[in-house]
């Protein structure tokens, strides 16, 4: 399973670290965007999918959350709408988009454990 999961990182190409789980775990949100983007680009569905440790609203919402991301990554990338900005120093819990923010109604959540951001889940908030 390990295996598994360093070939889908691997092939994603971002530069992160694997948490005791084996998912992908990031320490800044540069590294986070472009393993997001990468997925995108490769319409990686399972291995974007996979990388959530939450699971309240479970593949189907992580489906549909990739096909808007890849509309929104084709128009503006990704890696430009989030350049310079990192992930929170003082906060468990960071979040991009939704409520017509920059990915419109899509919310990205990640969760700060042992010393690395992990993706949480993602949903539409519509």
């Amino acid at each position: 399973m390990m295996k598994i999961i360093l070939g889908i990182l691997m092939i994603c190409g971002a530069s992160i670290g694997i948490a005791q789980d084996g998912k992908p775990a990031f320490t800044n949100l540069q590294d986070a965007v472009s393993f997001m983007t990468k997925c995108l680009d490769q319409g990686a569905t399972n291995r974007f999918d996979a990388a959530f440790v939450g699971t309240m609203y479970g593949s189907k919402a992580h489906t549909n959350v990739f096909i808007g991301l890849q509309r929104i990554n084709k128009n503006k990338p990704l890696a430009t709408l989030y350049a310079g900005r990192d992930f929170p120093t003082n906060q468990t819990a960071f979040g991009l988009g939704g409520h017509f923010k920059e990915l419109d109604c899509i919310n990205i959540r990640f969760v700060h454990t042992n010393d690395a951001w992990m993706l949480e889940d993602t949903y539409i908030c519509r």
